[in-house]
């Protein structure tokens, strides 16, 4: 398994928080280098993006911090599939990490503890309440559940990522629209069902309450055209009638 830390070049002081971490669990890391905001001409976001469709769950245009983010990640799926490995942990320079992920990825590989029809998982804990399905059994693992989510943990501070579903997502996204977070962990997600997002409950990451270098003072409105078009509305209903039968659950950090 590789471990990937994605880091600015203008941020030492995150890349030494997590990298503090990585030491004392012993967990080794290839640091990769991320891509900058600053350093996008608008060329290079016409090329890499294109305007929001209307069935997305994401309307507004991306900034340029969750452009170069998306562009991050990518770098990280694209060092998978130039490993020999077939699974990636994938983290972010503000992610804090539970003392446990030694016992999933030191101590032992997803090669022995992950069921085969599972290729990515959410490992972050979030502040707010999400949805799982009620109709999926939970699979545990070591102790933690790995639930089918109706809606992940939004947020990509730490999460594990099969080859397979690295190479899917650099084929779909050529060029993107929304998020990283929800391109991948969003059931509105056209490819959703392709990868098929699990999340582990308790998480064993949470984000430290470092300043965003994604998030934008600056919100775009959307139109009332786009809100409320018959095609989104009808995507809507379809999305709300797949997730009538899901209850709210905590998903915790330990």
């Amino acid at each position: 398994m590789k471990t990937f830390v994605i880091n600015l070049d203008r941020c030492p002081d995150r890349m030494q928080s997590i990298k503090q971490q990585l030491n004392t669990l012993n967990l080794p890391f290839e640091r990769i280098s991320a891509v900058d905001k600053h350093n996008l001409t608008s060329q290079d976001i016409c090329s890499i993006t294109h305007n929001s469709r209307i069935d997305r769950e994401w309307l507004r245009p991306l900034n340029a911090g969750q452009i170069a983010c998306f562009l991050s990640h990518k770098k990280c799926w694209e060092a998978l599939l130039n490993s020999k490995e077939n699974w990636a942990l994938i983290l972010e320079d503000d992610a804090e990490l539970s003392a446990d992920i030694k016992n999933f990825f030191i101590d032992d590989s997803p090669e022995n503890w992950c069921p085969n029809n599972v290729k990515l998982i959410q490992l972050e804990s979030a502040k707010q309440k999400t949805k799982a399905f009620n109709r999926q059994p939970n699979i545990i693992v070591k102790g933690r559940n790995l639930i089918n989510m109706a809606r992940c943990v939004h947020g990509t501070a730490g999460y594990l990522i099969h080859r397979s579903i690295a190479k899917t997502l650099l084929e779909t996204y050529n060029k993107f629209d929304q998020p990283v977070d929800l391109s991948i962990f969003s059931i509105w997600s056209s490819i959703y069902n392709r990868i098929r997002p699990y999340q582990m409950n308790p998480g064993l990451i949470r984000q430290k309450d470092f300043q965003s270098d994604i998030s934008s003072h600056k919100k775009e409105s959307v139109s009332i055209f786009l809100r409320y078009h018959p095609i989104r509305i009808w995507r809507s209903i379809l999305i709300s009638i797949k997730m009538k039968n899901s209850n709210r659950i905590r998903i915790d950090f330990k």
